[in-house]
């Protein structure tokens, strides 16, 4: 009997031990973050919060969907299997028909400030493509010229900016208009090269960028809406994409790695460009990553390592690659992040887009590019 109670007590001493060892040295700290840098880990500490991490992602809305966005209680989107714009709650429920019957697919939708109204890419069955303003309070559609592209509204909702190409010499400028294309006004030239927009936001500038390329060096200018000289921001940055913070004092800044074309990492700054700082734990792009309200922190996907053979973000634009997603939040001025919703509990594959938050920020909502579906972390 004592021979039998010495034999147990040595293995639970030494399955003691050996749980020990396992968590201190094996499983994953709650406290602690690496993300792999070209070979290199760099390890952060984790922010706290009093929040508990999601310990699911929910399927909001079973249908296809565009253009996702947030107002007030509302989800707004347009139904791809529908072929309909809708209106849902922030559950995905009582959804109500708000426009169908258009004249094409869309392919891209720019919401106005209220959501009342929205900037449409509309394809034609010639697969010819279309901008056109749609009013849903008012059930109208306006087609806007085909020169004009890249079209954004300004902070208010009153006026677009736009870039447009002149037929006959492939010139390209900055202008502003009425929703609906009149009232036009040059703000500058750009010559040849494309170009993204986004107004400054609290400000009376708009920023404009070359489309990122990851072997293009890009640079970010501002300009008054009057026209006027432009004021750089930043300069020769390859594969540049921005995003700006609420407010329009800071400003986020995607770039590609100048030795490996297959990494891409994100920076911050000031308005004016300055103050740049680097946020190791934020390799992703822009176009998965959401400001909190009040610009203090960053959520974003953060993507699985990409193929050592892939081209940033040239082939992801181009959708030839689908990454597996995690999802993050960063405090900008601590640098600390943390997991919104723990490895384990992310038991599919996603490659998020159009990320946005609720307006009291107790939930993420994201479209799956592969899927085109809706989706909800809710913290």
């Amino acid at each position: 009997m004592k021979i039998f109670f010495g034999i147990t007590a040595g293995v639970f001493v030494t399955l003691l031990l050996f749980w020990g060892v396992y968590n201190i040295g094996f499983r994953e700290n709650p406290m602690v973050a690496t993300v792999s840098d070209g070979g290199k880990i760099i390890t952060e500490s984790v922010f706290e919060d009093t929040r508990k991490p999601a310990e699911h992602i929910t399927l909001l809305l079973s249908e296809r969907i565009l253009g996702a966005t947030t107002y007030g209680r509302f989800i707004y989107f347009y139904s791809l299997d529908e072929k309909a714009f809708r209106r849902a709650t922030l559950e995905g429920k009582d959804k109500e028909l708000l426009l169908s019957d258009l004249p094409g697919e869309p392919t891209r939708i720019v919401w106005a400030p209220s959501r009342e109204r929205a900037l449409v890419l509309l394809k034609a069955a010639d697969e010819s493509t279309l901008w056109h303003t749609v009013d849903l309070s008012t059930k109208t559609l306006t087609p806007l010229k085909p020169e004009m592209s890249r079209i954004i509204w300004d902070n208010t909702g009153s006026t677009i900016f736009y870039q447009y190409t002149d037929p006959k010499t492939s010139e390209r400028s900055l202008n502003s208009a009425d929703p609906d294309g009149k009232n036009w006004k040059n703000i500058i030239a750009l010559g040849t090269s494309e170009f993204f927009i986004a107004p400054v936001p609290s400000n009376v500038t708009v920023s404009y960028w070359n489309r990122p390329r990851a072997r293009g060096r890009g640079s970010l200018s501002t300009v008054s809406l009057t026209g006027g000289t432009s004021k750089p921001i930043v300069r020769d940055v390859l594969g540049g994409d921005f995003l700006w913070s609420p407010a329009g004092n800071k400003l986020i800044m995607q770039s590609t790695d100048i030795a490996d074309p297959s990494k891409i990492k994100l920076s911050v700054m000031n308005e004016s460009g300055g103050e740049l700082q680097a946020l190791d734990m934020a390799q992703t792009l822009v176009s998965k990553a959401v400001w909190s309200k009040n610009g203090k922190v960053l959520y974003y996907a953060l993507p699985s390592p990409f193929s050592e053979s892939a081209v940033l973000p040239n082939d992801y634009f181009e959708k030839s690659l689908h990454p597996q997603d995690s999802f993050w939040k960063l405090d900008i001025e601590t640098r600390k992040a943390g997991r919104i919703i723990e490895l384990k509990d992310i038991t599919e594959a996603y490659d998020a887009t159009d990320l946005f938050l609720s307006s009291d920020e107790s939930s993420l909502y994201f479209t799956d590019r592969k899927s085109q579906k809706l989706y909800r972390i809710e913290f």
